[in-house]
């Protein structure tokens, strides 16, 4: 008999392991959750009236019509099982972890970003979608800032509200589909305001992944602010209002992105090893107060800007150009059309950010179309400092000086330079000078094929070259609507070809 007892006690926990035990509302959700690797089946409301209840590891919540509302849930290895669309978790602070193959963010409801971090860190490398629009504006600032390791938030067109995010040691990170909006509120303690806020994301240099594709940052988001990242994908976004703020990250695609209305573009600084890579092409930035591609830092990489659109871009000189690099490594800056701000510096590309010269820098910029904006009369300028070799061809360049500084070598050909009706006090058109770390160099200056088209002029335009160093420069080809002098200031030049020389 007191087999037959056991035996039909053993069949009954199968039983119910298998089909999982259903919980009782009855009874403290706590006293029930007794057998560890158990599926729980949760049909009812749960409240935890504040208190802190801990899963038995590797257990299971299935749930089928219920949630657990107001207290703190560690699990330990647990699976969450949803047979439901409405929510699951309220109010609930998470700790430990938990999984699942996919899970619904709109299943999880708190509008405290403290309890929303728990969540996201609890669920770290589970593929989380949002279902609905969500929004968590409330800050407390009783979170100890950790924040889950691997991040993956499908948005499926949806918008994500927060009152601002930052996220830290992140290994592997992907965003899509998903506006993000951060809300320039003030948080219920009042200790600290601000109009902007940020959205961020830090990473580990030497392992970490991020991919963000077709994320929309609202103007509240102020930037976005990414570093740290091995790797880092940057494509089909858009910044309206705010820009990317990129720092640290090792090979960089950013890629048919869209920035507008902000007060700069792309801005990023920090370290890089030589094989480090920048890749920026097929994106459109307009209506940029500030600068538009900022890259600075000195540092080493490879940096391709390419097929760009900078329309109306800019705010004044080397910080704020259109494009800004300091560099060391192969640039390459071509097919790009850029328009820029009254007043703006359209390229400033220079290695000399810590020193004043770079032998390993060799700069190409190629095929682009460069200009003011409509019925501007400023100074425009272009400035290439400090490069071991400059490639400067079949450009088409529109009322803009040049400054070409300590750069030894340069091919000057198939450009096209032209100065409007307005620019015609401007006798010098540019300049050349060296400094006393590249005097001993030897300067070698091509001008092949351009052709300079300056009608407006009253009576000859000049090219000034200080150079304290000598410097052979070669005229072939060239085409002068108005007569262009290259003016030796220190008699250091032999001039042959084509080259007018002033003196």
């Amino acid at each position: 008999m007191k087999s037959c007892i056991l035996f039909l006690s053993l069949s009954l926990m199968i039983a119910m392991n298998a089909y999982g035990v259903t919980l009782s509302n009855d009874k403290s959700l706590a006293n029930q959750l007794t057998q560890k690797n158990t599926t729980y089946v949760v049909q009812d409301d749960f409240d935890l009236q504040g208190e802190r209840v801990e899963l038995p590891i590797g257990c299971v919540l299935s749930f089928d019509g219920g949630c657990v509302k107001n207290g703190t849930l560690v699990g330990y290895n647990a699976t969450v099982i949803l047979n439901q669309e409405s929510v699951v978790f309220n109010e609930v602070k998470l700790e430990g972890s938990f999984n699942a193959k996919t899970f619904p963010i709109n299943a999880y409801k708190s509008n405290q970003l403290d309890y929303f971090y728990s969540f996201l860190q609890a669920f770290s490398g589970t593929d989380l979608y949002l279902s609905d629009d969500y929004s968590v504006t409330e800050y407390l600032g009783e979170s100890d800032g950790t924040t889950p390791s691997d991040l993956t938030i499908d948005g499926r067109g949806h918008k994500l509200t927060l009152y601002s995010f930052g996220a830290y040691k992140v290994r592997n990170c992907s965003l899509k589909d998903i506006t993000i909006e951060c809300r320039n509120n003030i948080d219920p303690k009042n200790r600290w305001k601000t109009d902007k806020f940020t959205f961020g994301i830090v990473g580990n240099e030497s392992i970490s992944t991020l991919e963000l594709n077709n994320v929309t940052f609202t103007k509240e988001c102020s930037f976005a602010y990414f570093r740290g990242f091995a790797k880092l994908n940057i494509e089909n976004c858009i910044e309206d209002g705010s820009y990317f703020f990129v720092y640290d990250c090792e090979n960089v695609s950013f890629k048919n992105n869209s920035i507008k209305n902000a007060a700069n573009g792309y801005y990023s600084i920090g370290k890089q090893s030589v094989s480090g890579r920048v890749q920026i092409y097929d994106n459109h930035f307009r209506n940029i107060k500030g600068g538009g591609i900022i890259l600075t830092g000195g540092l080493k990489y490879n940096v391709s800007i390419t097929n760009n659109i900078l329309e109306r871009v800019g705010g004044g000189g080397a910080a704020k150009a259109c494009v800004n690099i300091h560099p060391r490594g192969t640039i390459n800056v071509s097919n790009n059309k850029i328009v820029a701000n009254a007043g703006a510096v359209t390229l400033d590309i220079d290695a000399a950010r810590n020193e004043y010269y770079s032998d390993e820098t060799i700069v190409k910029v190629e095929k682009n179309d460069i200009r003011n904006v409509a019925g501007d009369k400023s100074i425009h300028g272009m400035a290439l400092v400090g490069l071991g070799k400059l490639y400067f061809r079949n450009n088409k360049i529109k009322d803009m000086l040049f400054y070409f500084w300590d750069t030894p070598y340069m091919e000057f050909t198939n450009n096209t330079v032209a100065f409007s009706k307005g620019f015609e006090k401007n006798t010098t058109i540019g300049k050349m000078s060296t400094h006393e770390t590249t005097e001993k160099k030897k300067y070698n200056h091509i001008y092949k094929n351009n052709v300079f088209d300056i009608p407006y002029a009253k009576s000859y335009v000049k090219f000034e070259y200080l150079s304290k160093a000598p410097v052979q420069i070669k005229g072939v080809g060239n085409t002068y609507s108005t007569r262009v002098d290259f003016v030796d200031q220190y008699k250091k030049f032999k001039a042959s070809g084509d080259i007018k020389v002033y003196k």
